[in-house]
């Protein structure tokens, strides 16, 4: 019988540790084995985002990856990981427990805009919450319960990648106590969920953003190749077509106070010059074939 798991290394900025992962999975697979990493430039925030006593609440933990790195990073810190999906939950507890961490409390549940139950459909990397009633249920928690029952008044960071269903997490939640958040936005999965229009996936995540600026008014993009870049209120539709251009799928971090970072012009400078160097190297390759 093949074997469910596969073991990797992740060994990258200082920090090492194996991992389980499901054999059949290839995302996160594909950058640990070809990079040493997974999600680069977002696990480096969090040296100067999580304090050393802080506490990180990691919704969508699936198997544990960032929730390991920040454990490793901030071994005084307190991390409470959350991941619906009860299969990858059980790798998550197989992960902490192959490697022996002690400052993360893993939740089996979904954080969501109501306290009660939720559906849950597929597996792997991208299990999700769901509206089709033929999924599997799961016990939810608005944030504010998941808050008030682990006696959380101060937040340095929380990550929330829930597949698209972002606004079922921060629907009706009090976000002042939080010092940062990263959101993941996805414009396939959000589209999915929305039956692919776009007007409404656009006008979900500028919801969102404006929502949590009004506690986090800093507001950058995390490219996956440059760092950190600012955006303002004004340069969504900006943001949207970095997105779009950067496998559809993009990070962004919230902040109450500033973080070192290149403008929205620098960057986009940057990937017009990459455009035409990769394009005059094409012409050049062309030619010489067809001389």
């Amino acid at each position: 019988m093949k074997d469910r798991f596969k073991k990797l290394k992740f060994q990258n900025m200082g920090v090492q540790f194996d991992f389980l992962i499901f054999s059949d999975e290839t995302i996160i697979s594909k950058n640990i084995e070809n990079n040493n990493s997974w999600e680069e430039n977002q696990l480096k925030l969090y040296d100067s985002l999580i304090r050393e006593d802080g506490v990180f609440i990691d919704i969508g933990a699936n198997v544990g990856i960032n929730s390991i790195f920040a454990s490793i990073k901030k071994p005084n810190a307190k991390i409470f990981s959350i991941e619906a999906s009860y299969d990858n939950y059980k790798l998550l507890e197989k992960n902490l427990n192959l490697n022996k961490i002690s400052n993360i409390e893993p939740f089996n549940i979904a954080i969501s805009s109501t306290d009660g139950e939720v559906y849950f459909s597929g597996s792997g990397t991208n299990a999700k919450l769901s509206d089709d009633k033929n999924g599997d249920k799961v016990l939810s928690q608005c944030l504010n319960t998941f808050m008030s029952k682990n006696f959380l008044r101060k937040i340095c960071l929380i990550k929330i990648d829930v597949e698209g269903y972002t606004d079922m997490v921060i629907d009706n939640q009090d976000f002042s106590v939080f010092d940062n958040a990263i959101i993941e936005f996805s414009i396939g999965d959000t589209a999915n969920r929305l039956n692919g229009d776009d007007v409404d996936v656009r006008y979900e995540f500028i919801r969102t953003a404006k929502f949590m600026s009004h506690h986090m008014p800093y507001i950058y993009y995390i490219s996956r190749f440059d760092g950190l870049v600012e955006i303002n209120l004004n340069s969504f539709d900006d943001y949207f077509f970095i997105v779009q251009m950067e496998h559809s799928v993009g990070d962004i971090l919230f902040c109450k106070t500033s973080q070192p970072s290149i403008s929205m012009i620098g960057f986009l400078t940057k990937k017009i010059l990459n455009l035409m160097s990769e394009n005059h190297l094409r012409i050049l390759e062309n030619q010489r074939l067809a001389e």
